[in-house]
Order: C-alpha cells, then structure tokens, then sequence
C-alpha cells in the first residue's frame, strides 16, 4: 500500500514538472513571436508607403503602388491584431491542461508571422522598385534630352555631309521628339510602366539615328565627290594613253566609265530614301568595278616597258634556237649514216624545228600589232612570256638529242676495244688448253665455250654493219662481258683439276701394290683419258687417297697452289 502511495506521489511530481516545462517553453516562445510582432512595426513599411503616394504615379504603376498599399494595411489593420490577440490567447490557454490545443494556437501564430513578415518585405521590395524606375526615368528624360540636342545640332551643323539623306533623318528626328515628349509625360505623371514601352522604342530608334549620323557621310561623300574625281582621273589617263596609240583590246573603258556614273546617281537616290544597306552594298560594288579600271591602265602602263625589253630578248632567243636546231638537224644527218638512231631523233628535231617556225610566226604577228596599235600591250606581254618558257624548253629538249648522240663515236671506238680484248681472251683460253695437251674436254665445257665464241663473232658482225645499233651493241657487251668472265673461270678450274689429277695418278704409283688404290687409279685413268672429267678423277683419286695417306691431298693441293695447310 505505501509502495502504490509513494508511485502516485512520483507520478504526480513527474506530470507537474512536465506541465511547468511545456508552459515555460510555450511561454518564451510566445513572447519571441511577440518580439518579431513589434519589430515588424518598426520596419517604417507604413512610412514608406506614405512617401509613396507622394509619387506621381499613374496607370499601372498606380495600380502597383495601390495593391502594395493593400498588402500593407491587410497586414497593419488585420493580420498583426490578429496575431497578437491570438498570442494573448496561447498566453492565458497555456495555464491550463489543453497541450494539444494550445500547442496548435502556437504554431498558427508561427505561421501568421511568417506570413506577415513575408508580405511587408514585399511591399518594401515593390516600394523600392517603384523609387528606382521613378529615378531612371526621370535620368533617362534627362539623358534623352541631351542627346537630341546633340543630334540636332549635328543635322543643323553638317546639314550639307548628308546630302539628299537629310529630310529623311530631319523626320526621323522629328518622329523621336514626338515620342520624347509622350515619354517625359508619361514619366512626370509616374505611369512608369507605360513610360517603360515608349522608352525601349525611342532607345531603338536613337540607336538606329545616331548610326545613320555616322555612315552616311563617308557614304555620301564617296557619291558626291569620291568616286567622280576617281572616274575623271581615269578618263583623262584613258585618253592620254589612248593618244599615245595604247590599245585595251575588248575592253569598253568609257562605256564602263558612264555605266558606274549611272549607279552613282541611282546610289544616290537610295540615300534618299536613308536605304543605307542598299548604298553600302552598290557603293563597294562601284569601288571595286573603279579599281578594276585602274588596274586596267596600270597593266598597259606596265606591260609596254616589258614588251620594249624583251623584244630584243626575243628574237635573239629564236636566231639561237634555229642556228641550234640547223646545226643538231645536221649532225643527227650524219651520224644516221653510220649508226642506227633508235628514238626518233631527227623526227624530233625536226618536229622542234616545226615549233620555233611557229615561235617565229607568233612572233612576227606581234611584231605587226605593235606597229599597226591592233593589240594590247599585255596581251602581247603575254605572247613573249609563252614564247620565251617555249625556246627555253626547245633549248633544253635539243640540248638533250645532242647529248644523247655525240658520244656515239667514242661509244662506238669503246665497244670495239672491247671486242679485240674479248677475241683475244678467247684465244688465250683456247691457246692455254691446247698447250696442256690434254686428250679432250667436257661437253659442257666445250658447248659454253662455244656459246661465248658465237657471241663474240655476233659483236663482230654487228661492229662491221654500215649503220652501227649502239643500243644493242652496249646490250651485247655486257652479257659478253659477264659470259666470258664466266668461261674464264671455267677454263681455270678445268686446268687446275687436270693438272692435280695428273698429280695425284702420278703420286699414286707408290701404292700400286695397294688394291683399293689401284682400282681407284684405274678408274680415274678412265675418266681422265676417255671421259675428260678432270674434277670427278681429281675427286675419286683424292678420297681414295685419303683412305691410304691422311693429309697427303691436302699437301698436295697446298704445294700446286703456292700455299700451307692450316690445318
């Protein structure tokens, strides 16, 4: 019982200390709400929204102003009392039990300051704007103001640099100043919103007017007097040149000439009109048309000392290249009487003879135009360049046949040289075998013998043509030249293997008793004197020599060739 007594007691101190927490928390919390409350009175919103209807504001910005006077008074006149009567509420609810109620009643509050505080920054914030478009409007009716003044003066001043433009821009301005004025009214009766529209216009068109101040003039000034003085300038060079019997072949000078002077006067009416975009693109287009013609004249000016100086150049140039051609013609004649000419060279001297007959035509028409003033100067500039690149080519192409030919002679003197050393080595080698006394030779031996003999006497035979091929003679002497290098080793080893065969027959007489080695001399015997295989004799006398007397081949061989085994 006194257990159950003393729970209720603990029980009863537990929910009081939570009844006394809550209210002192909820209490504290109250009265910082009220705290914010009273500082929201002190933001001087109400003060501001005074200076505010002291601003003379019209139409929409009115209406602005008077909807954020609203928020103001819904907030000052309803949501604060409100507020504060219901803070009062929690205040005397919080002595009760309620929790739940009275925890509800704390957080509506919450929300209604939130809410309040949120409005009047709000209106601040739209107050504040309204003061700042009310400034820049009353700067920018400041600013415009000068700069039509400035405009004015300009169009006033320099009326005469914009030529047939200036009513058009004189209305332009006119047109801004309308606007100017609806703007300043606007603004001096605070309709800012409305002054706003007409002032992105009158920044558009002052920008558009003070761009047309700007490029017109040089516009103007290039249609005025520019382009005139620059198309009399090349009149009067024209007629100079003409006089002093220059000549522009096709080229119509003074029709072109009146034909810019009539897009000057039509470029002239689109400035009227302020078609600025028009002007620039037909005024380039005049600019680069007067600098073709005087491109014109300055390449006669240019091309006459050329034409001067490389006449002389010339027709010393084509005098070389038919001495030249003669002379090449000539001698291609009588080498063609004792050599075969296999690349159509006199063709194609004489097709080169054919070209500078041509030059020389060319030539001869221009020398004619020159005199009788039928063609221009640069396009008989032209003419000399092409044909001088021509005779310089026709220089090289001759150069080149001649080269290709004058050493026939001393070819021809070569090759035969070398045939008398080929004959006579044929000779040495046969002269050599037949001193050796030898009972025959290989087959092979003698048909590549042959070969290289036939050889020999085809060269012969194409040396003593009437008209030489050098072509193939040089082809021959090298295959030659390679064939009896070939058959000149040949004939080396046949003599070395006969002579050591002998050798080795001869040595091996001191092992006839030796029946292996008799056979084997025997043999060898055989294909020495019937056979004439000198190295199969020398090859079988050597292994069977080995077999009988290691080394002694090798001593042998060493003492025929002059030298010592290493082994």
């Amino acid at each position: 019982m006194v257990q159950v007594l003393i729970g209720i007691i603990v029980l009863a101190i537990i929910l009081y200390g939570s009844v006394f927490i809550f209210q002192q928390v909820t209490t504290r919390r109250v009265r910082s709400i009220q705290e914010r409350a009273t500082d929201l009175t002190k933001l001087g919103v109400d003060q501001q929204v005074a200076a505010g209807r002291n601003m003379s504001l019209t139409g929409q910005s009115l209406a602005a102003f008077n909807e954020l006077a609203k928020m103001f008074r819904d907030v000052d006149e309803k949501q604060l009392p409100t507020l504060n009567k219901l803070l009062d509420k929690v205040l005397h609810d919080v002595r009760g039990i309620n929790f739940v109620k009275t925890r509800r009643e704390q957080k509506q509050a919450e929300a209604m300051l939130t809410t309040a505080t949120d409005q009047l920054d709000h209106v601040q914030q739209g107050i504040d704007e309204l003061k700042k478009v009310d400034g820049e409007h009353r700067a920018a009716v400041e600013h415009l103001e000068k700069k039509y003044q400035d405009l004015r003066k300009v169009l006033l001043s320099q009326n005469l640099s914009f030529g047939p433009s200036i009513d058009k821009l004189e209305q332009n301005l006119a047109n801004l100043e309308e606007q100017f004025d609806q703007f300043t009214t606007l603004s001096n009766q605070g309709d800012h919103v409305a002054a706003q529209e007409v002032l992105d216009q009158l920044t558009t068109g002052t920008t558009e007017l003070e761009n047309l101040i700007e490029v017109i003039p040089p516009l103007y000034a290039d249609l005025k007097s520019g382009f005139n003085d620059q198309l009399t300038d090349i009149t009067d060079g024209y007629q100079q040149l003409a006089a002093q019997n220059y000549v522009f072949g096709d080229i119509d000078l003074p029709g072109q000439v009146n034909r810019i002077r009539t897009e000057i006067q039509a470029s002239t009416r689109s400035l009227a009109n302020v078609d600025v975009a028009e002007v620039t693109t037909v005024n380039h287009n005049i600019e680069t048309q007067i600098d073709d013609l005087y491109a014109v004249l300055e390449k006669e000016v240019k091309a006459k000392p050329q034409v001067d100086e490389q006449r002389a150049e010339l027709q010393e140039f084509v005098d070389h290249a038919q001495r030249q051609n003669h002379a090449l013609q000539v001698e291609l004649d009588r080498l063609s009487q004792s050599y075969l000419l296999n690349h159509g060279e006199l063709d194609n001297a004489q097709s080169l003879g054919d070209q500078i007959h041509q030059v020389v035509e060319l030539q001869q028409t221009d020398e004619n135009a020159i005199v009788a003033h039928t063609d221009s100067f640069s396009n008989i500039e032209k003419h000399q360049s092409e044909q001088l690149q021509t005779l310089t080519q026709i220089e090289q192409d001759q150069r080149q046949i001649n080269d290709s030919v004058k050493e026939l002679p001393q070819q021809e003197k070569a090759a035969r040289d070398r045939f008398q050393r080929f004959d006579n080595q044929l000779h040495t080698i046969k002269r050599q075998l037949e001193g050796m006394n030898l009972p025959g030779l290989p087959k092979d031996y003698l048909d590549y013998f042959y070969v290289v003999s036939d050889e020999v006497e085809k060269l012969g035979g194409a040396l003593s043509q009437t008209q030489i091929n050098m072509e193939d003679i040089t082809k021959q002497l090298v295959m030659i030249q390679a064939d009896i290098a070939t058959l000149d080793e040949k004939s080396t080893d046949l003599r070395d293997s006969a002579l050591l065969a002998e050798q080795m027959l001869q040595y091996a007489n001191r092992y006839r008793d030796n029946e292996e080695m008799s056979v084997a001399s025997a043999h060898a015997q055989h294909l020495f004197d019937k056979e004439f295989q000198y190295a199969t004799a020398l090859e079988t006398m050597a292994n069977a020599l080995e077999t009988v007397e290691p080394g002694a081949y090798q001593r042998l061989e060493n003492n025929y060739y002059g030298t010592t085994s290493t082994d």
